[in-house]
């Protein structure tokens, strides 16, 4: 898919420059933007044009396109600059007035250069299928770190939740056998539950299994 993807965004290029003559950001952005909004659409993932963002500086910037999941979290940024610009100063230039630096994807048509938590990770040429290819699966491969803690939360959870419920039960087991007042209580919830809700209940039903 990424290959097929890939080889749409060159042709597209081609024909943009054919047709119009031109090779400014305005003309042939729009064949990059189609590839990332293809991209994240096969992922599951949402791509906002001019998509703004706040800066540690408490001002705003709008990228010329972010990649978005469900919760409108972003895990990543997209910013065009003209052939005819300074490409690396062009970049520098962006991130001194704020442009996000978790995982920004910059490029010209000629060259894209990915940065990732504040570092360039890799700079591909636009025509090396493969290297693009790789640049554009470690920007969508890109894990936020609240993202990537609340995964792992998750799986540890499911990994600890059996030996907790084994506790809880030995627990009720115990405050059956050893409390009178709790057993007599449970008996009276039980029988309150069966009146109320449904009389086949059991203690199973409310817990204790």
């Amino acid at each position: 898919m990424s290959v097929l993807l890939i080889n749409d965004y060159l042709r597209e290029i081609d024909r943009l420059r054919m047709y119009s003559g031109a090779s400014t950001e305005k003309v042939i952005s729009e064949a990059f933007k189609d590839l990332l909004k293809a991209w994240a659409r096969s992922a599951g993932l949402h791509f906002i044009p001019q998509h703004d963002f706040q800066t540690a500086l408490g001002t705003r910037v709008v990228p010329d396109g972010a990649v978005l999941h469900d919760l409108r979290v972003p895990l990543g940024w997209w910013e065009a600059k003209d052939t005819a610009d300074d490409f690396d100063t062009e970049i520098a230039r962006k991130f001194k007035r704020g442009y996000p630096r978790d995982n920004i994807v910059f490029e010209n048509s000629h060259t894209a250069v990915l940065h990732q938590n504040g570092a360039e990770v890799l700079r591909s040429a636009m025509t090396d299928k493969a290297g693009l290819e790789r640049l554009l699966k470690l920007f969508f491969a890109y894990e936020r770190p609240e993202i990537a803690q609340f995964r792992t939360a998750v799986a540890q959870f499911r990994t600890d939740i059996p030996a907790v419920l084994d506790a809880l039960r030995a627990r009720i087991d115990t405050a059956y056998a050893d409390n009178p007042g709790f057993a007599a209580t449970a008996a009276r919830f039980l029988t309150h539950a069966q009146e109320t809700t449904n009389p086949t209940l059991t203690e199973a039903d409310l817990g204790r299994c």
